[in-house]
């Protein structure tokens, strides 16, 4: 009998300690100041092809949602003998509202919402003999401006870092310079982008 406590006490630690170790292993996410950066490709109903497109999220990581200031590009080159290019750049807020979490708070998914304005470069470039300069060589820069919706998920592989996937869809207002001065084009894009996100906070 007087070995009992010697076998009972060392038993209760272990259990104490496997009933720990899920909540050491999965931690959450921690709040503080955000960088995410996404990589990806959008398509669009016009007659462009695929677009490339990335964005720079800079901001804050809360309990509830993210907000952050956004930098993103869309590029997209058809060279077919001829070669007509489309460069498109904006900043402007995002807030990503987080609507589910896993019990540890290491999944999460979350809706985005933002708006954004900048500019757009479009070359326009015909080539009647490939080793002869362009017969015709355009290039114009117009103003943008637009706003974006989308549907993203993390999952922290450590309190401070995550990878995650978002898709949604961005509508751009573009006021052509070549156009007439009532008329606004609208394209709108769905994208898909695969995330990085880094979290300096506790």
């Amino acid at each position: 009998m007087r070995c009992l406590p010697k076998v009972i006490v060392p038993a209760v630690v272990c259990l104490g300690l496997a009933h720990a170790s899920p909540a050491a292993a999965s931690e959450g996410a921690a709040s503080g100041f955000m960088i995410q950066g996404l990589v990806g490709g959008a398509v669009t109903p016009a007659s462009f092809g695929p677009w490339s497109t990335g964005a720079l999220r800079i901001g804050a990581m809360l309990d509830t949602m993210a907000i952050s200031a956004n930098v993103s590009f869309f590029a997209y080159a058809e060279p077919k003998g001829d070669y007509y290019g489309v460069h498109l750049l904006t900043f402007g807020p995002d807030i990503e509202w987080f609507v589910w979490s896993s019990a540890d708070g290491a999944a999460r998914l979350y809706l985005m919402t933002g708006f954004n304005l900048g500019a757009g470069i479009f070359e326009d470039k015909a080539y009647y003999d490939p080793y002869e300069e362009p017969t015709v060589d355009e290039t114009e820069a117009d103003f943008i401006g637009g706003f974006g919706l989308g549907l993203g998920g993390h999952y922290f592989l450590h309190r401070n870092f995550a990878l995650g996937v978002e898709i949604g869809s961005r509508t751009l207002f573009i006021d052509y310079s070549d156009a007439p001065s009532d008329e606004v084009v609208a394209i709108s894009s769905l994208y898909a982008a695969l995330s990085i996100t880094f979290v300096a906070g506790d």
